[in-house]
């Protein structure tokens, strides 16, 4: 029984380094409802689900992406998401020689990318994208 342990003995935890998790979700496009010909502009929410917040002084961006080709990215961000934060972020920037992003008549896959230079040191790297088929009306 729990009251008559034949073995016992002392232990120490350390504590680990607090490092944040970052993740995409809840992707977004606005128009909400993109129509064929529609400029496109793609918002995600950033979630720090690790156990520290990310570093002010590091720059942090997200990459976005329809059918794998990069069509924006967000403007750096450099003020820090505390541990079980959020931020909001939007791709506003397009890529030097690019125009906006144009929606056509079908449906098409967005990807979204935090960090994706890893400039951050985070728990777990490879959570750090979400895909979404978002729908043209």
């Amino acid at each position: 029984s729990s009251d008559q342990l034949s073995l016992s003995a002392p232990f120490t935890l350390t504590p680990g380094a607090e490092l944040p998790d970052l993740r995409v979700t809840n992707l977004r496009t606005i128009p909400a409802f993109p129509k064929a010909g529609d400029h496109v502009l793609f918002v995600a929410s950033v979630l720090n689900r690790g156990t520290g917040p990310t570093p002010a002084d590091k720059a942090l961006s997200v990459e976005f992406r329809v059918e794998g080709q990069v069509v924006a990215n967000s403007p750096a961000l450099h003020q820090a998401i505390p541990a079980g934060g959020m931020a909001l972020v939007c791709g506003s920037e397009v890529p030097a020689g690019n125009a906006p992003w144009t929606a056509g008549a079908t449906p098409f896959s967005v990807q979204a990318e935090v960090d994706p230079h890893q400039v951050i040191e985070e728990t777990i790297e490879s959570n750090n994208r979400t895909t979404a088929t978002l729908p043209n009306w």
